[in-house]
């Protein structure tokens, strides 16, 4: 008994260790872990500079796909460089959309910029935003809102009520990524589009509206899913226990039935199970982001 609490306590300690060093070297590595993903902006300059712009929105989704792995520690390092960075990204892909090589070397540059401020120590420490009272519905609500000043051509208001959004994504995106990486993904890069799209001179409101509404719909379906009841999260636990009592009950059959001494094994390692639940359950919520966990639940899911 004393053994198996010892070696479950061992494993438990190396798991929060692990998970903390991690997080930590993450924050810490998060300027050098732009510097190496830079190079790709640096192959897209090079390329767009010889009017090569297929070789160099490849380039440029090299940089994207390896900011996706290292947002977080940006986030946690300044949510204002996570929100120019990624609205300057915004304007690299829109300015993609138009095929003009000039455009997209400008936006290409300034993104280069941005990220040289961040790693030259330009943003400030920040403490973590304070999260918004939003549902997943109300920030849908809010892009119907400024769906509509779009439609009617109202740019002061549709850029702000757009800026409204990515403010307020902050704090509906857990909810988001812990369903889809895709559309949380999706949903970053429209964000940013939208609004470079609506600063353009002159702006592109017809694609604007259609990048939002494409937004909604892909949202929609999961505003759905986020909302469970006190009986979905009973019927979860009446489920889940009564596998489990079948399976103690059949150990402890089988013991009993072979005449051996292990009815102290089962119920040690039923207090152990439910002792490392609670504490995983305490690791998942408190010390691992969600987007770190939608991103790689499958892992987390497979190494518990």
């Amino acid at each position: 008994m004393v053994k198996t609490l010892f070696i479950t306590l061992t494993i438990v300690l190396l798991t929060i260790g692990c998970i903390v060093h991690s997080s930590a070297f993450a924050a810490s590595n998060s300027k050098g872990d732009l510097k190496k993903a830079e190079e790709s902006i640096d192959k897209a300059i090079e390329y767009t500079s010889n009017g090569n712009l297929t070789d160099a929105k490849k380039a440029y989704d090299q940089y994207d796909k390896t900011w996706r792995e290292i947002e977080g520690g940006i986030k946690g390092d300044s949510v204002a460089a996570y929100r120019d960075i990624e609205l300057n990204m915004g304007k690299v892909v829109y300015a993609f959309t138009l095929k003009k090589p000039d455009l997209v070397l400008d936006a290409l540059n300034n993104l280069k910029a941005v990220n040289k401020k961040f790693m030259n120590g330009g943003y400030p420490k920040e403490v973590e935003m304070k999260q918004e009272d939003i549902s997943l519905d109300d920030f849908i609500l809010l892009l119907q809102q400024t769906k509509k000043k779009i439609a009617l051509h109202e740019q002061a208001q549709a850029l702000q009520g757009i800026k409204q959004a990515s403010d307020s994504w902050l704090s509906v995106e857990g909810t988001v990524v812990a369903q889809s990486s895709v559309v949380y993904s999706d949903s970053e890069r429209d964000l940013v589009t939208v609004q470079a799209m609506l600063a353009a001179n002159p702006p592109n409101y017809e694609k604007a509206e259609k990048t939002i509404n494409n937004m909604i719909n892909y949202l929609t379906p999961l505003a759905g899913k986020s909302e469970y009841t006190f009986w979905d999260a009973a019927m979860i636990l009446i489920r889940e226990g009564l596998e489990a009592l079948l399976v103690v009950i059949a150990l402890l059959s089988f013991v009993k039935k072979s005449g051996r001494k292990g009815n102290g094994w089962i119920w040690s390692g039923v207090l152990s199970g439910l002792g490392v639940s609670i504490i995983l359950a305490f690791i998942v919520k408190f010390v691992i982001s969600s987007g770190a966990f939608g991103n790689n639940n499958t892992l987390i899911a497979g190494w518990t």
